[in-house]
């Protein structure tokens, strides 16, 4: 099956999901690919 068009050109629509230990990770709708959630805890430097 083709990935659709809009995966395609990369301009995914994403679901914010969380796996079973309770972290937040996103996953397009159309094509399956996920991608890790960003959180402002990932930038503070402790």
């Amino acid at each position: 099956m083709k990935k659709p068009l809009r995966c395609r050109l990369h301009l995914h629509l994403w679901k914010t999901e969380h796996n079973e230990e309770g972290q937040r990770y996103q996953r397009c709708l159309g094509c399956g690919t996920t991608r890790d959630k960003l959180t402002l805890n990932d930038f503070s430097g402790t």
